[in-house]
């Protein structure tokens, strides 16, 4: 698949387990700019997750949004990038605040569902 062989660094939690791959940033610069197909084994699980969904839609269920930034923006059908743009915030810095377990300042929860609730009732949003 590729011409060049990548010769990772590996991190291992308490037991041994590989659990991070280091590479330099030229190679990884490389893997992000070459598109992956898919092999026959990878459309071979894909196929049996659709055939399952299908014939046992029982057996899939969404984790519930317990993050209250991430739940308010999903109800109001919010885009991320229009609420980050409302807080003046990057996109990873508001992709963490809505990480699920992550329990954020006080002050930028209120910041962020008072911009919500701004952004839904057509006002803009204090900074």
């Amino acid at each position: 698949m590729f011409a060049r062989q990548f010769k990772p660094t590996f991190l291992t939690d308490a037991t041994g387990r590989r659990t991070h791959a280091i590479i330099s940033y030229e190679d990884w610069e490389l893997l992000a700019r070459t598109p992956i197909e898919p092999d026959d084994l990878d459309l071979a699980i894909i196929e049996r997750l659709e055939r399952d969904l299908v014939e046992h839609p029982d057996d899939f269920e969404e984790a519930p949004i317990t993050n209250p930034i991430r739940q308010a923006r999903l109800s109001a059908h919010i885009l991320q990038q229009d609420l980050l743009a409302a807080l003046r915030i990057s996109q990873p810095a508001l992709s963490k605040i809505e990480r699920e377990g992550h329990a954020g300042r006080p002050q930028t929860v209120a910041r962020a569902l008072a911009a919500i609730q701004a952004m839904t009732a057509g006002a803009p949003a204090a900074p």
